[in-house]
Parts: C-alpha cells; sequence; structure tokens
C-alpha cells in the first residue's frame, strides 16, 4: 500500500496531467470551433452571398437589356415627325408652273401678276416676253410658306440628333461597357464557383476533416473524463487513506496502474491534439483559398450592382426625361405650326394643280371658243339674219301693206296716220363688239398659235369648237 507521499505525488501527477490536458482539449477545441465555423457557417455564407449578388446581376442585366431595347427603339423610330413630303410636291408642281410658258398675247393689257411683272398688251397686243405660269402666283409668299416647312424639318433632324448624341452618350456607350463587364464577370465567377465547388467535393476532404474532427473530439472528452476521474479517485484515496489505514489493497493497485499509464494517455492526448492542429491547418489552408478566390470576384460583384443602379437611376432616368420633353416641346410648339403650314401646302397643291391643269387642258379651248369660235357662230346667225330671214319678213310685209291699201286705202281718209309702205321698220345701220378679232391677219396668226397649243395639250379641235370646260 503507498504512502501519504506517494498518493500525494500520484495526486501531483494526476493534476499535472489533467491540467494539460484541459488546456490541450481547449486549443483543441478552439480550433475545432474555428473550423467548423469556417467550413459549416462562413464558406457557405460566402458562396451563398456570392450566387445571390450574381444572380441579382444577371437579374439587373436583364432588366436593364429590356429597358435599354426600349430606348434604342425609341431613339431609332425617333419623334412622331409631321409628313412633310406635301412641301416636295408643291415645289415639284411650282417646277413646272415654272416650266410651263405663257404667250405674250394671253396676258391682258396691263395685267400685274405677283413675281411682279406686267401683262402683256391684251390678245395680240405688245407687252413682256417670256412669261411662265409661276409669274401668276405668289413666289415670295411661297419662299417663306418654304422656309418655315424647312425649319420645321430642320428643328426637328436637330432634337433627333441630339436625342440619338444622349442615347449614345447616356445609354450605348455606358451600357456597352457594363456589358463587357457582366460578360467578363459571368467567365470569372463561373471560373471561380466550378473551382470552389469542384475543391469542396474533391475527395470530401473538408467533410472528411469535419468527420475526423467530430471523432477526435469524442475522443477528447472521453481522455480528459478518465483523467478527471483518476484525479478524484487519486484525491479520495488520499482522504481515506488519512482517515482509515485499512484501505483496500485492490483499490491502490488499479490506481498504481492508472498512475503508470498517465505518460501514454499524455502522448495520446498529444498526439490527437497534432491531428486536430494538422486538420485544422488543412482545413484553414483550404478554406483560406476558397475564401480568397471569391473575395476576388466579391468586389467587383458589388461594383456591378452600382454600376447598374447608377445606370438605371441616372442615365436612363435623364434620356427619358429629355425624350419627354422634346417630345412635348416638338408637339406643343413645331408640330402645331407645321400642320397649319401644311395645310396652306394641301391647299396650295390642290389650287396650283388645277391652275396647271385647267391652263393645259381647258383654257385656250375656251379662250378659242370665246374669241374665235362663238364670234363666228354669232356673226354667222347675224349675217343669216339679216340676209335671210329678216329680209324675207321685210318683204313679205311691203307685199302685205301694198295689197293691203290697194284694197282698202280709197276708203281711209287722209288724215289718218297709217304708215304704209313709207314708213316700215328697216335696218339702217348693225354695230357689234366683240367680232374685232375674227378678220385680221395678226389675228389668224394668234388662233393658229392657240390652235397649236390645243393640240399640243392634247385637246381636240371639237371640244374646242363645243365651248367646253
Amino acid at each position: 500500500m503507498p504512502t501519504i507521499d506517494e498518493l500525494n505525488n500520484w495526486i501531483y501527477d494526476a493534476q499535472k496531467t489533467l491540467v494539460s490536458a484541459q488546456r490541450i482539449c481547449s486549443e483543441a477545441e478552439q480550433k475545432l470551433k474555428v473550423n467548423d465555423s469556417d467550413i459549416t457557417h462562413k464558406l457557405p455564407r460566402k458562396i451563398s452571398y456570392i450566387s445571390n449578388i450574381f444572380s441579382t446581376i444577371k437579374e439587373l442585366q436583364r432588366r436593364c437589356t429590356f429597358i435599354v431595347d426600349k430606348c434604342s427603339t425609341m431613339q431609332q423610330k425617333g419623334l412622331e415627325k409631321v409628313d412633310t413630303t406635301s412641301l416636295e410636291t408643291l415645289m415639284m408642281i411650282i417646277s413646272q408652273l415654272r416650266a410651263t410658258k405663257v404667250p405674250e398675247f394671253v396676258v391682258a393689257s396691263g395685267g400685274t401678276h405677283h413675281s411682279g411683272g406686267v401683262g402683256g398688251a391684251g390678245v395680240g397686243g405688245g407687252g413682256k416676253k417670256g412669261f411662265n405660269l409661276s409669274d401668276f402666283i405668289s413666289i415670295e409668299s411661297i419662299d417663306v410658306l418654304k422656309q418655315n416647312v424647312e425649319g420645321y424639318d430642320s428643328n426637328f433632324k436637330k432634337i433627333n440628333q441630339l436625342l440619338a448624341d444622349q442615347h449614345a452618350h447616356l445609354i450605348k456607350a455606358p451600357f456597352g461597357s457594363i456589358s463587357k463587364k457582366y460578360t467578363k464577370l459571368l467567365k470569372t465567377y463561373n471560373d471561380i464557383m466550378y473551382e470552389v465547388n469542384a475543391s469542396n467535393n474533391n475527395s470530401n476532404i473538408l467533410r472528411q476533416i469535419l468527420k475526423e474532427n467530430s471523432s477526435l473530439e469524442g475522443e477528447l472528452a472521453t481522455i480528459l473524463e478518465q483523467l478527471t476521474n483518476h484525479y478524484d479517485q487519486v484525491f479520495r484515496l488520499r482522504e481515506e487513506s488519512i482517515k482509515d489505514a485499512n484501505a483496500t489493497a485492490g483499490d491502490f493497485s488499479v490506481l498504481e496502474n492508472d498512475v503508470l499509464e498517465l505518460p501514454e494517455v499524455s502522448n495520446e492526448l498529444q498526439n490527437i491534439y497534432d491531428i486536430i492542429v494538422h486538420n485544422s491547418n488543412r482545413a484553414s489552408e483550404l478554406c483560406s483559398n476558397r475564401f480568397h478566390l471569391l473575395s476576388t470576384i466579391e468586389f467587383e460583384l458589388e461594383k456591378q450592382v452600382e454600376s447598374y443602379k447608377e445606370f438605371k437611376d441616372v442615365n436612363i432616368i435623364k434620356f427619358v426625361t429629355l425624350y419627354s420633353k422634346c417630345a412635348s416641346q416638338l408637339e406643343a410648339v413645331e408640330t402645331a405650326q407645321a400642320q397649319m403650314d401644311l395645310a396652306t401646302v394641301d391647299q396650295l397643291i390642290f389650287h396650283y394643280r388645277k391652275f396647271l391643269t385647267v391652263y393645259k387642258h381647258n383654257f385656250y379651248s375656251e379662250l378659242h371658243y370665246e374669241k374665235y369660235v362663238y364670234p363666228r357662230k354669232f356673226l354667222n346667225k347675224l349675217k343669216k339674219f339679216l340676209n335671210e330671214e329678216l329680209d324675207q319678213i321685210s318683204k313679205h310685209e311691203r307685199e302685205r301693206r301694198k295689197n293691203w291699201l290697194e284694197k282698202y286705202g280709197d276708203f281711209i281718209p287722209k288724215e289718218f296716220h297709217l304708215p304704209g309702205e313709207s314708213e316700215q321698220p328697216s335696218i339702217v345701220q348693225v354695230i357689234t363688239e366683240g367680232l374685232d378679232e375674227i378678220g385680221g391677219d395678226e389675228d389668224a396668226e394668234i388662233e393658229r398659235k392657240i390652235l397649236d397649243l390645243i393640240s399640243t395639250g392634247n385637246i381636240s379641235k371639237e371640244r374646242s369648237l363645243a365651248g367646253e370646260v
């Protein structure tokens, strides 16, 4: 049976071993907690955070692409423009008017046309030569109207150019840069996540470490519990030995064997601790590599998110606001005035087109009819009436009066007034107007020219003789 001094030595060794074991277990527990936190919490949270950020970026890229497509469509389509092609039609008609010659004999004497010239001296009269139809319209007013419409077109083009420039500056270039960055980040993200996930699954290293650490933690707890029990038993045995000198030898022999095994237990504990440290270093290295990979892209992803937000909140808002202002101003000011001017253009197109058509296809027919066809018809009727109908009436009346006087004249007093043959109505002189231009050589030449113009205008002579318009 050991002495009290030997028991004290056992207590000392047991306490020393227990304290060392507690320290080792405490350090091991800290490392196990760090490993467990890194592997089961921090790393998954970091991976989840990076995945969520990238999911956000993908959604932002999709939304911004949709918005940019809308803005691009708006810009390419341009603002709604009033159709000004009617001005081209008007100018084409005016060109036709300018190219259509007007003989000087057509222009009335003293007639002042819109371009400021003076007409000729009537049909057959002298006057300005080289007239055309455009001399008889208000070119100055049309020029002002043209300037107004062209000014509207110019302003419209400037506004659309402004929108195109701002679209390139605010939308196209910035989003092009953002999209390139997104493509680069997509590749980097996929590479990093592949490496992280592949490393994490390769031989299940981290999972094996966690499993092994859990087993080692159980062994540490068991050894620490054994050392604690050993210390308690030695301490109680000493107390009992002091109180009772007849303690059983069996108790002493068991404790003595435990005391002899303390160095081996300490070595086992140290070996377990060394394995935990080794596992901790391996886990820390693996986690550190993954954290480093994830951290390399985390900042870039966060910057990309901010780029999207700034692009949406600043660039897109600026462009849409500018587009709306331009559209409102164009509609409120430019479009209203342009519509008024273009309505005038449409009226002029109708009038000048009819002017040109009537001049080419109707005017000379009517002119020829009024100056030559009808006067001849009138003169023929007059001659026929004077030389045939009126002469027959006069002869018949003279004969009738003569016969009446022969039959009843002797019975009528001379004092009664009776016209008789001497006072029969007769035409002494016929005065006409408007027939002076159908007799001379000059009139014949003018008529020939008119007929040539009718023929050029594809108007038949029969139609001109009919007096149709």
